[in-house]
C-alpha cells in the first residue's frame, strides 16, 4: 500500500479548512465571532494578500461543545460590506462594554464570495 491508500486529512487545524466552509454554508450553521483582527501582513503564494482574521466558536458534533477556530476572509478593494461589517467587529469587540451579548453569524455563498449575515 502507498501513503495516499492510508491518508486522511484531518482539516486544517486551527484554521476552517474550505470543505468545512462548505458544510458551514450548506447547512446554515450559526456560530459566535469572539474577535477579529486585521492581518494586513498576510501573504498567498508569495504575493500581498490582506485579510480580516476571525476567531470564532463553531460548534462540535461529536462533543457537543464549542471549539475555536480561525477563518480568514480576504480585504476586497473597493471594500465590500463584509469588510465594513469586520472592520466594525474589530471595535466592538475590543471594547470590553461591549462583552455580553455574543456575535452570531451565518455564512452564504454568492458565486465565489461568502457573505457574513446575522444568524436566523
Amino acid at each position: 500500500m502507498g501513503f495516499w491508500d492510508e491518508y486522511v486529512d484531518e482539516g486544517g487545524g486551527a484554521y476552517v479548512t474550505a470543505d468545512e466552509k462548505a458544510s458551514l454554508i450548506e447547512n446554515q450553521v450559526a456560530f459566535q465571532i469572539v474577535k477579529v483582527e486585521e492581518d494586513d501582513e498576510n501573504q498567498y503564494q508569495g504575493k500581498s494578500n490582506p485579510r480580516f482574521l476571525a476567531t470564532v466558536l463553531l460548534p462540535n458534533p461529536l462533543t457537543g461543545d464549542d471549539e475555536e477556530r480561525f477563518i480568514g476572509f480576504a480585504k476586497a478593494s473597493p471594500p465590500t460590506t463584509r469588510d465594513r461589517m469586520l472592520e466594525a467587529l474589530v471595535e466592538y469587540l475590543d471594547d470590553a462594554d461591549n462583552q455580553g451579548e455574543p456575535v452570531l453569524v451565518q455564512m452564504e455563498k454568492f458565486g465565489n464570495f461568502i457573505a457574513l449575515k446575522k444568524a436566523e
